[in-house]
């Protein structure tokens, strides 16, 4: 269905100002997590010397004074990394973008949550990445999960902040609140357990749209308006891409059992058929669109699948204890059972 609008209804009515636009905040923290992990897991850790995570499990720290050089080397690179990313974030996206006062947006509804656990993963793998390098520095084991808790909330609030003053968004308390279930994820589980027998792992991967058009506009071309044309910023931006995990390690709760102490089973949660932020209708060019969601009707996906848990596979190699500490970020490929609802049932040989 078509139907013209003045630029004023379309802001008024629809929210496009807010929708038009994916927003990069999750995206931000999963990113800058990775990054993280490329800088605090790196073999050399400007020691040459790989973290001691043997140590990890057992909630103790064998190094029982402050390696000075190391705590050093991971306050600079720390807060390097911190102002750098902020810097970029804020001169690459929201400089573009109208200044506010400051205020709150309610956008617990957008993106089918998709946008809420990015942020439950981007604090949890940051609380991760920077308590390992902690342990590194020589602190203990409280004051290595309180520095990789505070870490991680300071960088995430930092992101809301600057939503709070942008126009087109808000400082979001259901985003505040995901940083914090994150990160609390993994302080509980490392206060219980001394390990993470669960982790949030995330997996994404490339996806083409139909060209045949529907109601004058096809799938594709909506796609370039919210997600651009090239492959990795539509990649990174593209929720119906992405999916949220939850990898299970059995043998961590049962010593006695047959299953391989790597293999996990995972639990996943996705969305489809995505083309505004609250559903799928949107303006373009004072033209209304709103016959997607039949043609392509919005659904959650929920998935069933086997990972692994590179932190159980014992090796001696510092690169590739480094590699496999870096893997474990991401959920592996393997074949998939998804259930949607739509009321379908799908195997997928393998899902991304």
């Amino acid at each position: 269905m078509l139907s013209k609008l003045s630029n004023s209804k379309v802001k008024n009515n629809l929210g496009i100002s807010r929708c038009s636009k994916n927003h990069p905040s999750a995206f931000t923290s999963i990113f800058a997590g990775l990054i993280f992990g490329l800088v605090f897991l790196s073999p050399s850790g400007g020691t040459g010397q790989n973290l001691p995570y043997e140590n990890a499990s057992t909630g103790q720290n064998a190094m029982d004074t402050i390696h000075k050089k190391r705590l050093t080397w991971a306050i600079i690179a720390g807060s390097t990394s911190y102002a750098i990313t902020s810097f970029t974030l804020y001169d690459a996206w929201y400089k573009q973008y109208p200044r506010s006062g400051f205020h709150f947006y309610d956008d617990l509804m957008e993106w089918e949550q998709m946008d809420k656990m990015g942020h439950v993963y981007g604090g949890y793998i940051q609380t991760n990445l920077v308590y390992h390098m902690a342990k590194w520095t020589g602190l203990n084991e409280k004051k290595s999960m309180l520095t990789g808790a505070v870490s991680a909330l300071v960088f995430q609030t930092t992101i809301e902040m600057m939503d709070g003053f942008s126009t087109d968004w808000g400082f979001s308390w259901s985003d505040f609140s995901a940083n914090l279930l994150g990160i609390g994820s993994f302080v509980w589980q490392q206060s219980r357990w001394g390990e993470q027998r669960i982790r949030w792992k995330y997996s994404l991967g490339p996806r083409s749209y139909p060209l045949g058009s529907v109601s004058g506009m096809d799938p594709e071309t909506r796609a370039s308006d919210l997600f651009g044309n090239n492959v990795l910023p539509r990649l990174i931006k593209d929720y119906n891409t992405h999916t949220v995990w939850l990898s299970v390690n059995p043998s961590s709760f049962q010593a006695e059992t047959w299953l391989p102490k790597w293999l996990n089973i995972a639990v996943g949660y996705g969305a489809d058929n995505m083309f505004g932020g609250f559903n799928n209708t949107w303006v373009r060019d004072g033209i209304q669109f709103d016959a997607f969601e039949e043609a392509y009707p919005r659904h959650r996906q929920f998935y069933l699948s086997l990972d692994v848990d590179f932190d159980k596979i014992d090796t001696e190699n510092v690169v590739l204890r480094t590699l496999f500490d870096i893997l474990n970020l991401l959920k592996v490929p393997f074949s998939t059972l998804e259930f949607n609802t739509l009321g379908q049932v799908r195997f997928r040989l393998i899902h991304f």
